[in-house]
């Protein structure tokens, strides 16, 4: 399995209280940049990494939140179950440029793009790490790894041996309860983990949620050369739905969503320099939402299906001490069914077939090549070749640096390629897929005793035929949508994440990015250039004050903004923003059992909006207990 995470194969009973080895790691390994195990300083493109005692010292109930401990990430929300977290997001609330992976699953929608974040059949508890590309790595994982990728990997089954219970509980209707079983039968280990949570989402709005997820992994050791793995989740659960902008044109009311995958891999070692993958999954999900008209609005069927289902086989490689390479190909079908979104109720389908080869050589004791290409055959987007080309140098044994050009695409999703929205779309055109070129140099230090880290890279992104809708006018008052390759747009900037452990006890995570996007705004809904933030900064402090007691304090910012929707009368920006999020936790042990207690507040003293749809985040506290019974 990969290295250089410390808490990777520590009991979860030790995890429940930071320890040295947390903040004492070697540098992390990731896979998401080539699908090869690598530090983040020989890594093709910037990427950041998420651990455990991170996810557990922010205090965050949400994954997208999550995000917010990276350079370059904007969260925002759409309602209190619609969130939009992307990476130099370009004024989308579906944030179809980012490609999203768990456990190498792809979960983009294939009828809107994007992640629906709140029916993913995970539970937050069961994340290991989340690994994000910051950086198109379309040679990797093909078409939509646009501007990056986030890679959530979860713990294998042999961590989570046991029981675990956790229940919280807290202001804003706010709980969540999960209960985890693990164990072991001859060379196979399984966990089954159940998880509820609700809230009532923003106040004075209609958004709330409630969510049901039971999800199951086994790892099965045949022999020293053979594993299989397998997974099963399912998640569903009412959606509070409103509409913040026109609130006479959609009634309150529930809409029900169902989310399932079933997912299978096995992995075959010939040999010590030889690993091969082969890898199926079926995602299916299915929003029921049917309201009922108003005076001045019909009401919708608006209920939608898709699936996915993906067979991939890839082959690891090493040639020699100084090559090592990785190939493979996919072949993947999406079906979509929506009477709203595309006019009918029968499936329409794309088929994508990939052929990838990544290769990393150590062209000298301090150089190191990598480059991969990916071709990709997509229904929606044509035949395309995504190349990448990197070279990591190290200048000596703390510093180093990385120069990397790549190419990438996104292909059109079907809603885009033949768009319906209840009739409002009557013109379907032969989209082109966007483009972006993107030239990054990164500067990465690591001193002696690992106790500072430092990645910075500046960046400019040229991003051509950028898909966007538009109107025109038809007999007279009618009005109608169509989408084109309207828009052009470059993104060029400086980010840095730094992580500094100062003593045994302590940890600090500072991350700052500077962000500018000039467009061609050929339409009014082309307002790239301040569609994000020129300012973002976030830093997590952890602290372990005694055997007893360790805290956590969480503070993002963001400049003047103007992301999601608008409508006339709004104002032109958003005004600055800054979260503060603290957290207690306390140790207890009870007749032999490790359990903890904790306290989190968040948004401990502003209420500015995340975005334009009337979401003020009030300040939220809430207790949470959590115990291991071996």
């Amino acid at each position: 399995g990969v290295t250089g995470y410390a808490d990777a194969a520590e009991p979860v009973a030790n995890a429940l209280l930071l320890g040295e080895s947390d903040f004492f790691a070697d540098i992390p390994v990731g896979l998401a940049a080539t699908r090869l195990q690598q530090p983040v300083n020989e890594a093709p493109v910037a990427t950041s990494i998420i651990d455990r005692a991170m996810i557990d010292a922010s205090g965050f109930t949400e994954i997208p939140d999550l995000l917010r401990l990276v350079p370059g990430f904007l969260v925002s929300y759409d309602s209190g179950h619609v969130i939009a977290a992307g990476y130099h997001m370009l004024l989308d609330r579906y944030v179809r440029h980012q490609q999203v992976l768990i456990d190498g699953r792809s979960v983009y929608s294939p009828l809107l793009g994007g992640v629906n974040w709140s029916e993913l059949p995970i539970v937050m508890d069961d994340i290991e790490r989340i690994e994000v590309i910051r950086g198109p790595n379309a040679s990797t994982f093909g078409s939509n790894s646009f501007l990056g990728v986030i890679n959530i990997i979860t713990r294998h089954a042999s961590q989570d041996r046991g029981d675990y219970v956790k229940l919280s509980s807290g202001t804003n209707n706010y709980r969540n309860g999960v209960y985890r079983h693990g164990s072991n039968i001859g060379n196979l280990d399984y966990r089954v983990t159940v998880n509820y949570r609700q809230d009532d989402g923003f106040k004075n709005r209609y958004n709330g949620k409630q969510v049901s997820v039971i999800t199951t992994r086994g790892d099965y050791l045949f022999d020293n050369n053979d594993n299989l793995s397998f997974k099963l989740g399912y998640s569903g659960g009412p959606r509070q739905q409103d509409n913040a902008l026109y609130p006479a044109d959609t009634p309150h009311h529930d809409k029900q969503t169902t989310a399932q995958f079933q997912q299978l891999t096995w992995q075959h070692n010939p040999s010590e320099n030889n690993e091969y993958q082969l890898q199926i999954y079926h995602n299916f999900s299915h929003d029921e939402d049917n309201y009922p008209g108003t005076a001045s609005y019909s009401g919708a069927d608006n209920d939608n299906r898709a699936e996915r289902t993906e067979l991939e086989l890839q082959n690891r490689i090493k040639l020699n001490k100084d090559l090592r390479l990785i190939w493979g190909g996919s072949t993947r079908t999406d079906s979509v069914a929506s009477l709203f979104w595309l006019g009918t109720d029968n499936y329409k389908r794309n088929h994508i077939q990939r052929l990838f080869l990544n290769a990393e050589y150590q062209f000298s004791p301090q150089t190191l090549i990598n480059a991969g290409i990916m071709y990709e055959d997509n229904e929606t987007a044509g035949g395309n070749y995504l190349p990448r080309l990197s070279i990591n140098h190290q200048v000596d044994k703390n510093n180093s640096l990385r120069l990397t050009v790549s190419k990438a695409t996104r292909a059109p999703v079907i809603f885009e390629e033949d768009p319906y929205y209840g009739g409002a779309f009557n013109s379907a055109i032969d989209l082109k897929p966007e483009r972006i070129t993107s030239y990054e140099l990164g500067y990465l230090l690591s001193n002696t005793d690992r106790s500072v880290s430092l990645d910075t890279k500046i960046y400019y992104d040229d991003i051509s035929d950028l898909i966007t809708y538009t109107s025109y006018a038809s007999g007279g008052s009618l009005q109608y949508y169509y989408f084109e390759n309207f828009d052009r747009a470059g993104i060029h900037g400086i980010e840095t994440s730094l992580t500094w452990r100062p003593d045994h006890d302590t940890r600090i995570i500072a991350n700052y990015s500077y962000t500018r996007i000039n467009s061609t705004a050929a339409t009014e809904n082309s307002e790239y250039n301040i569609a994000f933030p020129h300012h973002l900064f976030s830093m997590l402090l952890i602290r372990k004050f005694s055997n007893i007691y360790k805290g956590s304090l969480g503070i993002y910012y963001r400049s003047e903004t103007k992301p999601l929707a608008r409508i006339t009368g709004d104002p032109a920006l958003l005004t600055p923003y800054t979260r503060v999020d603290m957290r207690l936790t306390r140790k207890l042990k009870f007749q032999g059992i490790d359990s903890e207690l904790s306290l989190t507040i968040q948004n401990s003293f502003d209420e500015v909006p995340y975005s334009r749809l009337k979401n003020y985040p009030a300040r939220q506290a809430y207790i949470t207990w959590r115990a291991n019974f071996k």
